[in-house]
């Protein structure tokens, strides 16, 4: 009998996964290299491939997964597919696998077709790359870095790294518009520049700058996530919005992407699409604990206040040490008119993180409510000493 159930429960599995779109079945295969799982990745990529084995994509996610078990023989038979559907897309990868395999000659050469391809990585993250430990030893090596395979815009890098390190912005930025001007391959110019830009949060200028990489690379999914990331910080929510879309378009495994444009949705108070995104999100990992706040969160602006508490109860079933989650809980309880659940809920999030003002107000209100106005008081008063100013006015309303 139990041999029947096993073979009903694999024979479903089966099913389930093979009666799935290839995409599907790819998303669910890169959410499991996300997560770590191996050997249910390689399950879901191979029955993509079976799907549709036209797909260069696939065989690449499925190679990187054989490398990184060491199955490196299997690997280089992906990546020799890739190369076949897309000429030297998978160079750099053939060049790892070689080199992990000892075979110098073959590396090298697969090395030197990377470095001529518009594929190639920064040197620096070729010459850093672990594979190539042994490798770097070799004559073959020191002779490859003989020849020059980098533009001067690209070996700017030293010198504006250079100036990161000592936090000098204004002289790399100085650096980098002296260079723009007469440059034959401005794009890593600028990406540099927005990235800056960034990092000192003049949100607005990185933008435009990664709109200049836009104007040079349209489908560059990297700059379209980047100047959506500068969109949301700049409060431009709609532009934000449509970069994201497009990257998800162009790149559906960034799953990162879908919890950033529910960011945006929610700065539109487009709260149902908002939550939509999350939840397709939390389709490929449930257990995110943040990404379960976040949709609690959304319902919660959005006044679904029970599907906001069936978030942040899984929360709590997941993690019971965590002030966030008693304190959504607990404002969420607050607004459902659940007096003495709130107030259980805010005292344990104080008891955690004992320094929250806000905590201390909608314990108040909620105490308020439940007719013990001296405890109401006694929790405002705490709240304005932590700068919680509507507390400020519960107490004149109501305290004197």
């Amino acid at each position: 009998m139990k041999k029947i159930l096993y073979l009903i429960v694999i024979s479903f599995v089966f099913f389930k996964v093979h009666s799935q779109r290839p995409k599907d079945l790819y998303l669910m295969g890169m959410a499991k290299i996300i997560s770590g799982q191996s050997d249910s990745a390689l399950q879901f990529l191979n029955s993509a491939i079976i799907r549709e084995p036209d797909n260069y994509q696939y065989y690449m996610e499925r190679g990187k997964v054989l490398f990184s078990k060491a199955e490196y023989n299997d690997a280089i038979k992906d990546f020799e597919g890739v190369n076949l559907i897309r000429n030297d897309f998978a160079d750099f990868w053939l060049a790892k696998c070689y080199a992990s395999l000892n075979q110098d000659t073959m590396a090298i050469f697969y090395l030197k077709r990377h470095l001529q391809s518009a594929y190639r990585n920064p040197e620096k993250l070729v010459k850093t790359d672990k594979a190539f430990n042994t490798l770097q030893l070799s004559d073959d090596w020191f002779e490859l870095w003989q020849q020059n395979w980098y533009t001067e815009e690209e070996k700017l890098d030293k010198d504006i790294n250079y100036l990161l390190k000592n936090d000098n912005f204004i002289d790399a930025i100085a650096l980098i518009d002296e260079k723009i001007p007469g440059s034959k391959n401005p794009k890593p110019l600028y990406i540099s520049k927005a990235q800056i830009e960034s990092r000192q949060g003049n949100y607005r200028a990185s933008a435009m700058d990664w709109s200049e990489v836009l104007n040079l690379d349209r489908d560059n999914v990297n700059a379209l996530k980047q100047r959506g990331i500068a969109y949301l910080n700049s409060v431009k929510f709609k532009e934000s919005y449509d970069d994201f879309s497009k990257a998800i378009r162009l790149n559906p495994a960034d799953f990162e992407l879908y919890l950033l444009r529910a960011k945006a949705s929610r700065g539109k108070k487009d709260f149902d699409s908002a939550v939509k995104d999350v939840e397709l999100y939390l389709e490929y990992f449930p257990d995110n604990k943040d990404a379960i706040l976040f949709c609690g969160e959304l319902n919660y602006d959005n006044g679904n206040y029970m599907d906001a508490l069936k978030y942040f109860n899984k929360d709590l079933r997941l993690d019971k040490g965590n002030p966030a989650y008693f304190k959504a809980r607990g404002k969420t309880y607050y607004q459902t008119k659940m007096y003495k659940y709130a107030i259980d809920d805010l005292s344990m999030s104080l008891d955690l993180k004992p320094d929250d003002g806000e905590v201390y107000y909608f314990k108040g209100m909620a105490r308020f409510y439940s007719g013990d106005k001296t405890g109401a008081c006694s929790d405002w008063k705490i709240a304005a000493n932590y700068g919680e100013n509507k507390a400020i006015e519960q107490i004149i309303n109501n305290c004197q």
